[in-house]
């Protein structure tokens, strides 16, 4: 027997596409379509197109599909389902395919980073700290006990190299980072004064940002940090029980108690300023990986502040560290955020919206602005920090790093004080090949290499100098999560339209259509 296969030359092909440009999948009750190119989407009416699609994305044949699912519901249904595909893609465009062959596309991504101007300086000026974080990775790479504080001329020598390599950007900034950076406070003070002047020489203004843990921060020294408006990153992992398993001083005692005086007080001198507020950092892990119970502890106790939470996940060329968060924690969690998700959706079609949700819609911007977006990136690339340009980090001893992670792995090491700026840009270039050649390698066929791009660099690379591929568990909590997101906003879209229309700030019809399933199919 043979069966017709009435549709369009793209899906007809589909079995030639080593690289689908779309994505199906259950969230709740739905079966999910995105087309990964242009971030469209819709739901899909029936069982048997969303079991066509879910074939040809495993890169099983057209022809094998049909038959295959022609003899589980019919080859009525079948066709059916063909013509349901056919109608969405003249709707929205699905299914376009391209070549997997991105000629060139490397030494593009590796040309934009060369010529980037930075804007950016991290400044370790201090190599010890009076903590002995176990999950920290300066501890686990004995940086910390290396005891080398930067000089003020060393810092300089940065500050010069910053200003002049930032090119015609009017606008620069500082990090201060360690070890603990306020154990070398003075450098820390007239940095700060070098740098502004030397900006202002330089017609341009400079912004300052330190990172720390706030245990020997004093009240002039917060006043200095409020005077000169200092973005403060500082690390706190919770409640005391929490936050004192692994952050402990060098001697063995917790450090919570110092942190929250220092962070309070801190807080409400800037609160006094009106400058920002301090951004506070949790990490989460194996003994505390509740993220909303770390958030809203540190919400009530730091009244205005904003809270960051990570996590402990290890890196990908290593086993899990005693800190890190299990394989199981992060099943657990997703689930956790599936039923959040679901639970935000059925509260909006009850209530109309949500209590608060001026919050929530930060959750999901980036993939609401990505569904609404009409400019598509050309290529699929790592979508990496400002590692290497923007973070490049510079030790006591001179030596130049990718981005403060690095700092001892001797096989990422980008120069130094002899070191030439061509030998830098040299080096640095051949790390940015590292990482593109592992994201080509590992991230080029997935269906949210345009979304993702791949963690944190410093994740993948091992002490040998070589940059692997991501984790499984990583991959699949970052494509969950673009999943979550999608289903959010195209059932909002469905359900809640009024209220979907507010939250993304322009009428909901205009993504209406590609909400709708044709009736004629269900």
């Amino acid at each position: 027997m043979t069966f017709a296969v009435a549709t369009s030359s793209c899906l007809a092909n589909a079995h030639a596409e080593k690289r689908p440009r779309f994505h199906v999948y259950r969230f709740a009750e739905d079966r999910v379509l995105w087309d990964v190119r242009s971030s469209q989407a819709a739901f899909l009416a029936s069982e048997p197109a969303f079991e066509l699609l879910s074939s040809i994305e495993s890169g099983v044949p057209l022809a094998d599909c049909v038959v295959a699912l022609s003899h589980k519901y019919g080859n009525h249904a079948i066709q059916s389902a063909l013509s349901e595909l056919e109608t969405l893609e003249a709707k929205a465009g699905f299914f376009t395919l391209e070549g997997t062959d991105e000629v060139g596309t490397g030494e593009r991504f590796v040309s934009a980073l060369d010529s980037h101007h930075p804007r950016t300086l991290m400044l370790l000026i201090e190599r010890s700290c009076n903590l002995a974080c176990t999950y920290c990775y300066e501890v686990s790479n004995d940086w910390h006990r290396q005891g080398e504080r930067m000089s003020q001329e060393q810092a300089r020598m940065a500050v010069d190299d910053l200003v002049e390599r930032s090119g015609n950007r009017k606008q620069i900034s500082i990090t201060f980072f360690g070890g603990e950076p306020m154990l070398n406070w003075k450098v820390l003070v007239a940095t700060t004064e070098y740098a502004r002047e030397a900006a202002l020489q330089a017609g341009k203004t400079c912004a300052f940002t330190v990172t720390t843990n706030g245990t020997i921060m004093t009240e002039d020294m917060a006043r200095f940090l409020v005077v000169n408006q200092f973005g403060v990153m500082l690390s706190i992992d919770g409640d005391k029980e929490s936050h004192d398993r692994y952050r402990r001083t060098v001697s063995g005692g917790g450090s919570h108690d110092s942190v929250v005086a220092n962070a309070s007080r801190l807080l409400r001198m800037q609160r006094q300023a009106g400058v920002k507020p301090l951004n506070l950092r949790a990490t989460l892990t194996r003994e505390n990986s509740d993220a909303k119970l770390v958030e809203t502890y540190l919400r009530e106790t730091f009244p205005g502040a904003r809270v960051t939470v990570g996590g402990t996940w290890g890196v990908a060329f290593a086993d899990k560290a005693e800190a890190d968060i299990t394989a199981e924690q992060t099943a657990e969690s997703a689930s956790d955020q599936d039923r959040h998700v679901i639970d935000l959706h059925r509260k909006a079609v009850r209530d109309g919206g949500w209590e608060d949700f001026s919050k929530w819609p930060l959750a999901f911007r980036g993939i609401f602005d990505e569904v609404q977006s009409s400019a598509l990136p050309s290529e699929s690339v790592p979508k990496i920090c400002g590692v290497g340009r923007n973070v490049r980090a510079t030790t006591p001893d001179g030596k130049i790093y990718p981005c403060h992670r690095y700092v001892g792995m001797e096989a990422f090491e980008l120069g130094g004080d002899e070191s030439s700026a061509e030998d830098i840009r040299s080096a640095t270039n051949r790390y940015y090949e590292k990482v593109y050649t592992s994201f080509a390698k590992h991230c080029h066929s997935c269906w949210a290499r345009f979304r993702c791009g791949g963690p944190c660099a410093w994740t993948l690379s091992d002490n040998d100098g070589e940059v692997v591929g991501p984790t499984d568990e990583y991959c699949t909590s970052i494509r969950g999560g673009h999943e979550r997101a999608i289903w959010l906003y195209l059932a909002l879209a469905r359900d809640t339209p009024e209220f979907f229309g507010e939250l993304i700030g322009q009428p909901a019809g205009s993504v209406g259509e590609l909400c709708a399933s044709d009736p004629e199919l269900e």
